[in-house]
C-alpha cells in the first residue's frame, strides 16, 4: 500500500528525566497546517500524548474532517523527537474529478460529484450524478495509489 508522506517535523517538547516527550500539539499543527493547505477542512486533530522520543515507534493520530475521520500513521525517525506522518489514502478535490470527467466525456455532460475535499482509500467511493438519462457514476478507488474504477448505474 502507497501512502502519501505529507510531513516531517521536530516536535520534542521536554526532556523527562532522560527521556525526550514528544508534544502532540506540534505532531497535530503540523498535519492540520498541511491538510489545510491541500484545502481538506479538518475540524480536529488528536494525537496521544506522552509518547517517549525513541527511533522507530510508531503511534496514530485522528483527524476530523468536515466530513470523513481519519487516521495519520506517525513514525519516529531518531531519538531526539524528528517524525514523519502520513495520511492513509489519497486527496480528491470532488468537484476538480468531476469537472475532468466532464472533459473526458466530452459533448457538454454534465457531472456533478460534489463539493468536498475528500480523502480515498481503497474501497472507498464517490457517488455523481450526470444529467445524463443513465444519471449515476460510482467512482471507486482500486488501491491507495489513485488509481479509480468509474462504473454507470
Amino acid at each position: 500500500m502507497k501512502r502519501i508522506v505529507v510531513g516531517m517535523l521536530f516536535v520534542v517538547v521536554a526532556a523527562a528525566g532522560c527521556s525526550k516527550v514528544i508534544d502532540p500539539d506540534k505532531v497535530s499543527d503540523s498535519i492540520k497546517e498541511d491538510l489545510l493547505a491541500k484545502k481538506v477542512v479538518i475540524k480536529s486533530v488528536d494525537c496521544p500524548s506522552g509518547k517517549t522520543a525513541k527511533q522507530g515507534d510508531k503511534f496514530q493520530c485522528t483527524v476530523t474532517t468536515d466530513h470523513q475521520t481519519l487516521t495519520i500513521d506517525v513514525d519516529q525517525v531518531d531519538n531526539d523527537g524528528s517524525i514523519k506522518w502520513e495520511l492513509q489514502g489519497r486527496i480528491y478535490n470532488e468537484r476538480a474529478l468531476g469537472d475532468k470527467l466532464e472533459a473526458q466525456a466530452g459533448g457538454g455532460v454534465d457531472i456533478q460529484c460534489g463539493d468536498q475535499v475528500t480523502i480515498m482509500k481503497k474501497g472507498d467511493a464517490i457517488h455523481c450524478v450526470t444529467k445524463h438519462p443513465d444519471g449515476k457514476i460510482t467512482l471507486t478507488a482500486k488501491n491507495d495509489d489513485g488509481d479509480i474504477d468509474i462504473k454507470e448505474e
